[in-house]
């Protein structure tokens, strides 16, 4: 037997939570059989600056488009890069012309560590 599902109202690619989550429709199988336990389906998620994003998409079975089954509860987090420096500041002292003068300094990335 079919189960019959349904995300929202997905005749189109839906956007959620002013566009930060986005329902590729594409991606969607309208039905999944009794052989079939698990499916996916492929949400982006594109906020346009820092913060925490909650939404939740309403799952409808069966055809009952006006009680939902159950949500997904969807969050997501964008954290802007931070570079670390191993020093305040770098002072060259001052030194005849046509001489070379050089520092190093350690550039780190804070939060994107692998």
């Amino acid at each position: 037997k079919k189960l019959y599902w349904q995300l929202l109202d997905l005749r189109y690619n839906v956007t959620l939570d002013n566009d930060i989550f986005r329902v590729l429709h594409s991606s969607l199988p309208s039905s999944i059989s009794s052989s079939t336990k698990i499916f996916s389906f492929k949400i982006n998620f594109v906020p346009t600056k820092s913060g925490t994003y909650k939404t939740r998409i309403l799952l409808y079975i069966s055809h009952n488009n006006q009680t939902p089954y159950t949500y997904i509860e969807l969050t997501g987090k964008l954290l802007m890069p931070n570079l670390i420096f191993s020093i305040r500041y770098l002072m060259f002292p001052p030194v005849p012309l046509d001489i070379e003068s050089g520092g190093t300094v350690c550039v780190r990335t804070k939060g994107f560590e692998k």
